[in-house]
């Protein structure tokens, strides 16, 4: 146990007691995971920064190779096309593109002058102004100084009356001044944004004709003006390349998701008489076929029979469901009867591709939904056929989001064969001391099968940062009441390379949206 303490230490991911088993065997395998000495020995204090560092250039250098690589196929194209749409020779266009430069530069020039001019004479008329307001404000002081009650009561009225007069005129004149100046130093301000805008049209025209004087070659040329149509465009793409996957995701987690969450769950039955019970994940087992049973198994998964098995050949699954047959891969089938007068006849299963499988018993009066893409095969009495029946929630909200509108229900008595990536947990959701059913999450990738009383809400992910980083989806199962739910450790994934992924995971959308 020490093993799985330094793992839980060392990657922080919560180890429970069904996960032991699982992370000793994988610390102790030499394929799969290193041993905790080598781990220890391996990491270095500064190890987790430099790995995000190197992971972060990796990424960065990807994104930036991609968009340099489209932006030069897409420069060269439309250099292409500039070329094929040219009227005329190159030397002649050349000629009048360099007179119209001409032109334009000495446009451009006298408006610099001409702005100049009118600038220098704004700064006059404002220093102008600035003067007078000064003396007018002077003025104004000295009249202010000069007032005097007694001297309107006992003295010289007549003075003050002339002062009063003259003091009010210069008010108004300094009102009248100031708003001046200020629309003189807006003008001026305006006029300086233009020559700075002028100078800078003259420098663009210096360099594109200097450019277009040393530019001999119609390559370069046209090279070049594709550059200027579409270094806007690339930019934005640049941006939209690097950020615009997680300004999409930020928009679903705060936009979408809280209003997603408030629809109406699924439910499917009010109730369940009896709750379907489960075996312990493994690598192989044996399966128990008792007289009167037969079992209907994918060939791959068969390992070994007993001598007093009779087999045979079931072409399809379910007859009545021929297309989720072949798109699940019931197809040839071995069918396994024992027909012996008493007693069980065992048959080995193993899984594959580090599969494990474990057994869901369904027993009569029970049913469990379940995602036939994780069904290995099924064990029923032989004379009964196998009883399924699909829902629809096509009225629901959360049912169009997530793009699965039909569930399939297997109805008892049956036990349902299930293989899991890394095996699979059934979680009994039953009352605590307290008589609370405490609500459990799963993620949708992994699910395999749920009773059918379970209420079922979608909600947004609790792991913010690794669905930001595109490592989760951005929705979570939230199953509440009574009943019973299968969960594998590892989402359903298959293919080694790129285009072998690829074609799964379209595999695995189009069985989602068919509830397979």
């Amino acid at each position: 146990m020490g093993d799985v303490g330094f793992f839980r230490e060392h990657t922080g991911a919560a180890v429970d007691g069904n996960d032991h088993r699982h992370v000793e065997e994988g610390l102790r395998s030499p394929i799969r995971f290193m041993s905790a000495v080598e781990i220890r020995q391996d990491a270095g204090p500064n190890r987790p920064v430099f790995s995000k560092l190197h992971r972060f250039a990796l990424w960065l250098a990807r994104k930036l190779i991609a968009v340099a690589l489209i932006g030069g196929l897409a420069i060269a194209a439309y250099a292409t096309w500039l070329f094929l749409h040219a009227q005329g020779d190159f030397a002649s266009d050349r000629a009048k593109r360099l007179v119209e430069m001409s032109a334009r530069r000495e446009r451009v020039s006298t408006n610099v002058i001409e702005v100049g001019a009118e600038l220098d004479a704004l700064q006059n008329q404002i220093r102008s102004s600035q003067d007078r307001i000064a003396r007018e404000k002077s003025t104004i002081a000295l009249l202010d100084s000069l007032d005097s009650r007694w001297e309107r009561w006992f003295g010289n009225r007549e003075q003050q009356r002339v002062n009063d007069e003259r003091k009010k005129r210069l008010s108004e004149m300094l009102s009248k001044d100031s708003k001046r100046l200020l629309e003189l130093q807006r003008a001026l301000n305006q006029k300086a944004w233009e020559r700075e805008g002028a100078s800078a049209e003259l420098a663009r025209l210096d360099a594109e004709i200097r450019h277009t004087e040393g530019t001999q070659s119609q390559i370069v040329h046209y090279l070049n003006a594709s550059w200027k149509r579409l270094r806007a465009p690339l930019a934005f793409l640049l941006l939209l390349d690097l950020f615009g996957a997680y300004l999409w995701r930020l928009t679903l987690y705060f936009g979408v998701a809280p209003f997603v969450q408030r629809g109406r769950p699924l439910r499917f039955a009010k109730e369940v008489p009896v709750f379907p019970q489960e075996t312990a994940s493994r690598g192989s087992f044996d399966v128990a076929v008792w007289p009167g049973e037969r079992l209907r198994v994918k060939r791959k998964y068969l390992r070994s029979t007993d001598g007093g098995v009779e087999q045979g050949t079931r072409v399809l699954l379910d007859w009545w469901r021929p297309i989720s047959s072949l798109l699940c891969g019931f197809v040839g089938l071995a069918e396994l009867r024992n027909r012996q007068a008493r007693g069980e006849s065992e048959i080995g299963l193993a899984g594959r591709e580090g599969d494990e499988l474990a057994m869901l018993d369904v027993p009569d009066g029970s049913s469990l939904v379940v995602k036939p893409r994780f069904l290995v095969g099924v064990v029923q009495p032989a004379d009964q056929s196998l009883v399924t029946r699909m829902r629809w929630p096509v009225w629901s909200r959360q049912a169009w989001v997530t793009g699965q509108i039909r569930f399939l229900e297997f109805f008892g008595p049956c036990r349902l064969i299930v293989a899991g990536t890394r095996g699979v947990r059934a979680e009994h959701m039953v009352p605590g001391e307290a008589g609370v059913i405490v609500p459990r999450r799963a993620e949708r990738a992994t699910l395999i099968g749920f009773t059918p009383n379970l209420e079922l809400r979608l909600v947004r992910t609790q792991a913010f940062k690794s669905y930001l980083l595109g490592r989760k989806r951005l929705f979570e199962v939230l199953f509440t009441g009574p009943g019973l739910y299968a969960v594998a450790f590892g989402p359903y994934e298959r293919g080694t390379g790129p285009l072998s992924r690829a074609f799964f995971g379209v595999r695995n959308r189009v069985l989602d949206i068919l509830g397979l």
